[in-house]
Parts: structure tokens; C-alpha cells; sequence
């Protein structure tokens, strides 16, 4: 088991299988919230397995964390755990694609493909990815939780705002009646 970083040398990997194991802290995780609906409550983790299937290695994640809502109903905070499950197959970066990028390719086939050059495999990107993607842009509260919607609607006994008073330049269009056709 490798402790502390997203990535790996190729050469670390046993035939078997190396287990990664990365604490995510708050400090990680605040840019990859959307901070008006989300912050990060207690640090997450990260558990990466890795194995070499040919010329590609492939990745089984697991990654935990816990995290505050605000619910976009009632705007009361609410305590979130997320727990995401996913693998990611990272390829060799083919020779002829050295040195360009992937907007540089226009067949459009390889844009949910992960590539690795050298003999370093950094998992980050798609840790990320696979972190933000799972986030509700719009969290509300649980079914089991109680949840009151805000009232948008004016009290009866108060008066409602009237308009912003018109500019007197266009006050005469006011009074423009139009023929119906």
C-alpha cells in the first residue's frame, strides 16, 4: 500500500496490484465545491487500485468525504456524505500523438480516455473529475430530512413593492395603445 499521493510510478505496481490510500483534507477538496451550495465538512479519502492489464493500467477508486449542502429550497445546511465508486483505464499516449493535445485531435474518439506518458501515472485528473461530475448543482434535502420550502410570495398585510417609477422620457409610450394584427 502506497500512502499520501495520487500518483505512482509504473515500476511500483505489483503484478498483483498496488493499493493507493490518500487522505483528501478540506484545503483539497474546497476549490472542487461549488461554494455557494457546498463546503467541506470533514477531510475525505481516496483508495486507488492499481493493476497493469497489458499495455494499460487500470484504476478502481473509491472515494469518501463529507460535506455541507445548502439546500437550494430552504437554504438550511445540511450534512452530506458522498461516497463515489468508479474505474478509469489509463492507455500509453501512442507515439504519433506526442507533444499534442487532445484539442489538437478533431476524430472526437478518445475524449473520455485517459493517456499517461513517461513512467509516472498521475490518477488527480480523474479523481477530480469523477468528484465534480457527482456533485447536485442544485442539492436539496434528503427524503428522510425535513425540508420547508421558502415562502417567495408577500404577506397579505403588506403592501406589495410597487414598480420603479418610470422615466419621464418614455412615459408617453405608456399610453400608446396598440391596433391588435
Amino acid at each position: 500500500m502506497v500512502t499520501g499521493t495520487l500518483a505512482i510510478r509504473l515500476d511500483d505496481i505489483d503484478k498483483h496490484g498496488t493499493l493507493l490510500e490518500v487522505p483528501l483534507s478540506n484545503e483539497y477538496l474546497a476549490p472542487l465545491l461549488f461554494e455557494e451550495v457546498y463546503r467541506p465538512r470533514t477531510p475525505g479519502r481516496v483508495r486507488v487500485f492499481v493493476k497493469k492489464h497489458r499495455n494499460a493500467v487500470v484504476a478502481i477508486c473509491d472515494l469518501d468525504a463529507t460535506v455541507s449542502i445548502i439546500c437550494c429550497r430552504c437554504c438550511s445546511e445540511r450534512e452530506r456524505a458522498i461516497a463515489l465508486h468508479f474505474e478509469q483505464t489509463y492507455y500509453p499516449l501512442p507515439e504519433d500523438r506526442v507533444g499534442t493535445t487532445t484539442e489538437d485531435d478533431d476524430s472526437g474518439d478518445d475524449l473520455d480516455r485517459f493517456y499517461y506518458t513517461g513512467d509516472r501515472l498521475d490518477f488527480e485528473r480523474g479523481v477530480r473529475e469523477h468528484f465534480v461530475f457527482a456533485l447536485d448543482p442544485h442539492p436539496v434535502c434528503g427524503a428522510n430530512e425535513r425540508c420547508t420550502p421558502i415562502d417567495t410570495t408577500a404577506p397579505a398585510d403588506e403592501e406589495p413593492e410597487l414598480a420603479a417609477p418610470v422615466d419621464p422620457r418614455w412615459a408617453k409610450l405608456m399610453t400608446v395603445k396598440l391596433a391588435d394584427g
